[in-house]
């Protein structure tokens, strides 16, 4: 069938942008048109991970480096081939503010997922448009699926958009009031872990955190229980920090060095051109 209404047929659609990958590489130009000089190497790195990712094998990837060297714009490159050849993939980028810390806790995961929430929408959206004018093109070629056919396709898509808006509604619903400040930062943390898992349920995730070694401690336990609890999902977390600023006590130190040596996330250090 040409209609798309569910995550099977969003995964196929995955192994077909996959095949088209391989035969269309990601170029080494950012969102802006600049190119990207000799970081061919790195994406092909990261775009590894995502096919990885899109095989149900949740993974992280670091990008570290120096200021300047160019996190940024791998970052970006990446992001802008992904909606390209991935146009299934919910993605959502974020950068760690300098305030992120004990005054504004899980800031970037806020983002992401407020990020997610908007483009789960426009994807769902998007899917629905393309049922409809598919359906329209085959009755007019004589080819019109049946209506029941047609009815289980939408009701496929919408029913697991509604999934994700009760998730969020219930998820919600578990910060209550809280009595003390640490209750209502382990609500919190709860409620991200659901909320990022039901998504990652729904549709192949890519989170891009730049800016890392901003984040407060307990974003960097976030993304550790991220990685060991939705292991067996379609989820890629791409994460750029940089690593000078990283040393023994930055709540991001022995996170990242978990991660690594027991988790297998993989690090791409960005070396000056």
């Amino acid at each position: 069938s040409e209609m798309i209404a569910s995550y099977p047929d969003l995964l196929r659609c995955q192994q077909q942008a996959q095949t088209k990958a391989l035969i269309q590489p990601m170029s080494t130009r950012n969102m802006s048109g600049e190119t990207l000089v000799a970081r061919d190497n790195e994406l092909a790195q990261i775009e590894s991970a995502l096919q990885q990712a899109l095989q149900n094998k949740a993974e992280v990837v670091f990008v570290t480096g120096k200021a300047g060297s160019g996190k940024s714009s791998l970052l970006e490159a990446f992001a802008g081939k992904t909606e390209a050849l991935y146009p299934n993939v919910l993605a959502a980028y974020t950068q760690c503010a300098r305030s992120s810390g004990a005054a504004d806790p899980f800031q970037p995961f806020d983002d992401l997922v407020q990020t997610l929430d908007r483009r789960a929408g426009q994807l769902s959206c998007k899917w629905l448009w393309r049922t409809r004018l598919r359906h329209m093109a085959n009755r007019m070629r004589g080819k019109a699926k049946s209506a029941v056919g047609l009815l289980g396709s939408v009701l496929g898509l919408v029913s697991a958009v509604l999934g994700v808006i009760i998730d969020a509604v219930l998820f919600a619903s578990e910060l209550g009031s809280p009595a003390t400040e640490t209750e209502e930062k382990t609500a919190a943390y709860r409620v991200h872990l659901k909320r990022l898992a039901a998504f990652a349920h729904h549709w192949p995730v890519l989170l891009l955190i730049d800016d890392f070694h901003h984040a407060d401690v307990h974003s960097c336990n976030l993304l550790i229980d991220l990685r060991q609890r939705l292991e067996d999902v379609p989820l890629l977390v791409v994460v750029a920090f940089r690593d000078l600023e990283v040393k023994e006590g930055h709540p991001l130190y022995g996170v990242s060095a978990e991660l690594k040596t027991r988790m297998g996330a993989h690090e791409i250090r960005l070396d000056d051109l």
